[in-house]
């Protein structure tokens, strides 16, 4: 029996059409939002469904979240809205055939219409077909259409560009002059720069950023300017309804940065501090893009003891680490950094650069052992990556997770500002 899932704020609304389709031989669920959908869905997926844009977070946006799930690619949605002319229902139409609707109805529905149209993509007797069959690649590009579609994700300023674009090269290669030049055209980072120096953790004396940027040197700069952009970028982003705690998030993803720096290769440090700066950024599009989806991940992953990304796997059908990896394409980050985000729960499926992602996995690992900050996980991740567990026979973690206090020092030393 074919099943249709209503997603209707209105209890009357979800109430008449239950009986109305189960009177034509569909089997019916009703919820009253796209969250109660997700998880409903985790279990049973619906051979249509009939989602009304007045909904939290609108029916077209929901509609959207349902298309990054791969499982659910296929399934045929209508969306009800209330329209007034014929004109705005042609361009509603359009928009919402772009972001992956099937079709759009007016309500209040139209009897025989809703039906008629339901019975072009679905008969009561008889089973769906099969979802078509689409490579991964075809899959993972419509899912990273549909996140761009569905989010504005963050972008840099030319001047945040330039100071990446310094500061991705290795230490003897970074021009200091026109990182100079560039942290002088921006008088918060020049003020910033300058405090950080003059903090207890580094102790210079001076006035002139020429001079501090020359007395902290090219590791300490990157530290500095990379958190401050990164930082910088996600500042104006409306907190109000996020449950992550975004303070501890920050210290979590700045100390494993500078792990990554302690455990890298000296000839990749100049991609390992953003590497591990970024590999949680994906969190952040999951918490200011849907906070009502970021919140139910959070209770998931407490209530059933499970690590945040396979609990947003399960709900969304996309975990942050590929969020992440979408924010650095957009961004223009080196391939390798990308991928590393990507992979930092899984380095051994990296297919090129799983040493890196293995770096991050283990940097990830000891930051949760020394307990600074807050990734928003309530499980400690294990060691369970075959790659990751070779790579980490040649680190001392145990005299890593030692330098805890100097690591905490350098945070608060960068955060003081």
């Amino acid at each position: 029996m074919s099943t249709i899932l209503i997603i209707d704020h209105e209890p009357s609304v979800c109430k008449q059409l239950a009986q109305l389709f189960s009177g034509q031989g569909f089997q019916v669920i009703t919820v009253q939002n796209g969250v109660e959908a997700a998880r409903l869905m985790r279990h049973e997926a619906p051979d249509l469904i009939l989602v009304d844009q007045e909904i939290p977070l609108s029916g077209l946006k929901t509609a959207q979240i349902i298309r990054l799930n791969a499982n659910f690619s296929h399934i045929p949605v209508i969306l009800g809205m209330e329209i007034n002319a014929v004109e705005e229902v042609k361009k509603v139409l359009h928009e919402a055939l772009e972001k992956g609707v099937n079709w759009v109805l007016v309500k209040p529905y139209r009897q025989n219409q809703l039906l008629a149209k339901i019975q072009e993509y679905v008969q009561p007797g008889a089973p769906p077909p099969p979802p078509p069959k689409q490579s991964t690649e075809t899959t993972g590009m419509q899912i990273r259409k549909h996140l761009r579609n569905l989010t504005d994700l963050p972008t840099l300023s030319p001047s945040q560009q330039q100071i990446i674009a310094i500061m991705s090269v290795d230490d003897n290669d970074v021009d200091m002059d026109a990182l100079i030049k560039i942290i002088e055209t921006d008088q918060a980072l020049t003020m910033r720069t300058l405090k950080i120096a003059k903090s207890a953790g580094f102790g210079f004396q001076g006035d002139l950023l020429s001079t501090a940027i020359t007395f902290l040197g090219v590791q300490n700069m990157r530290q500095i300017v990379q958190s401050a952009t990164i930082l910088d970028v996600f500042s104006k982003a409306d907190t109000k309804d996020i449950s992550l705690d975004l303070e501890g998030f920050w210290k979590h993803s700045m100390a494993c940065a500078m792990v990554m720096q302690m455990i890298g290769d000296d000839t990749q440090k100049s991609k390992h501090f953003m590497a591990g700066l970024l590999h949680d950024v994906g969190k952040l599009i999951l918490e200011f893009s849907f906070p009502p989806y970021a919140k139910e991940v959070d209770q998931m992953a407490l209530a059933e003891d499970k690590l945040r990304h396979v609990a947003e796997t399960e709900l969304i059908g996309l975990s942050h680490a590929e969020m992440g990896q979408e924010v650095a394409d957009l961004w223009g980050l080196p391939r390798e950094i990308a991928e590393s985000i990507a992979y930092h729960h899984a380095p051994s499926l990296a297919q090129r650069h799983k040493r890196l992602a293995a770096l991050v996995y283990l940097a990830d690992f000891a930051v949760h052992q020394m307990e600074i900050g807050h990734s928003g996980n309530y499980v400690k991740p294990r060691l369970d990556d075959e790659f990751a567990q070779n790579l980490e026979s040649s680190i001392d973690m145990d005299e890593l997770v030692t330098r805890k206090r100097e690591i905490e020092a350098q945070i608060d030393s960068i955060i003081v500002s």
